[in-house]
């Protein structure tokens, strides 16, 4: 495969009912249309010609391959376009938070991308110009391992060998959903739990990786009280929102209880830096 790596911007376009591209040297696969066979309506309600079609490779930032079928090749558009209804067809997920793109597939990150100026563009780092057997996403080992609920790597490569499923890449080094679910839980010995509510609050603060809440959430901070084992759960945009979220649980079950919290267990990470101060006082 060759890259060309002059990667013009990718546009998400929710509007867009085609993939539409203007470079016609990128594209992997490509057939010519008949002068006025085919034409495009701009947003400003103008037609343009469309010279041919085919396959465009992109390489994301994420390491992963898209495949686009049926792209337009259209030299006049200034900006090449990704049809978000076209994605969603076969299995893609796009979410738009804030100012970022997050787009998945069978629950697996794929790609992100970022707003520039109104438009959200897709993180691209090259370009394939080349051939591959996938039709829409060029199914790589951390895919297929994924979606056949991470079965051990031999039984990947022996559906490969039988040639049930593509892959344009090797066995990556490792999976961390594997190495986690590997993790043995060490023996706890018995500990003296509290006597009393609130004498001593657990709490910790858990990143929730790629998998954004609908709100736009990207971490959730917990308190627990020992005695009661009573747990409430916090979601937050920042890791400095966790102090904010301690002080008003303290407050609603200080009011409730009519007691006051006497200690706080944690991980001494660095989002509990206004803690200590606090404590102290």
């Amino acid at each position: 495969m060759n890259l060309v790596t002059n990667v013009s911007k990718w546009v998400l376009d929710s509007g867009a009912t085609r993939h539409i591209y203007a470079n016609r040297n990128a594209f992997s696969s490509y057939s010519n249309i008949g002068d006025g066979e085919e034409q495009v309506y701009l947003g400003d309600s103008r037609t343009t010609s469309v010279l041919g079609k085919g396959k465009v490779l992109l390489k994301l930032t994420s390491g992963k391959t898209l495949a686009l079928s049926d792209v337009l090749h259209v030299p006049s558009i200034r900006v090449n376009l990704i049809s978000v209804a076209l994605l969603g067809k076969v299995g893609f997920k796009v979410s738009f938070e804030s100012d970022k793109i997050v787009m998945t597939k069978n629950n697996l990150f794929v790609g992100k991308g970022y707003c520039d100026q109104g438009l959200f563009v897709l993180n691209v780092s090259e370009i394939i110009n080349g051939s591959v057997s996938s039709t829409y996403i060029v199914d790589s080992y951390d895919i297929w391992h994924a979606t056949l609920g991470y079965v051990n790597s031999s039984y990947v490569i022996k559906l490969q060998r039988l040639g049930l499923i593509n892959m344009h890449d090797k066995q990556s080094m490792k999976c961390d959903v594997c190495v986690e679910s590997k993790i043995t839980k060490e023996v706890c010995h018995s500990v003296e739990r509290q006597t009393e509510l609130l004498g001593l609050i657990h709490t910790d603060l858990v990143d929730l990786k790629q998998t954004m809440s609908r709100g736009g959430k990207n971490y959730f901070v917990t308190f627990i009280d020992d005695y009661s084992r009573y747990t409430k759960v916090y979601l937050i945009k920042h890791k400095d929102e966790a102090f904010d979220m301690f002080l008003s649980y303290k407050t609603e079950v200080e009011n409730q209880l009519d007691n006051k919290i006497k200690r706080i267990r944690l991980d001494r990470g660095g989002e509990y830096v206004s803690f200590n101060d606090y404590c102290a006082k």
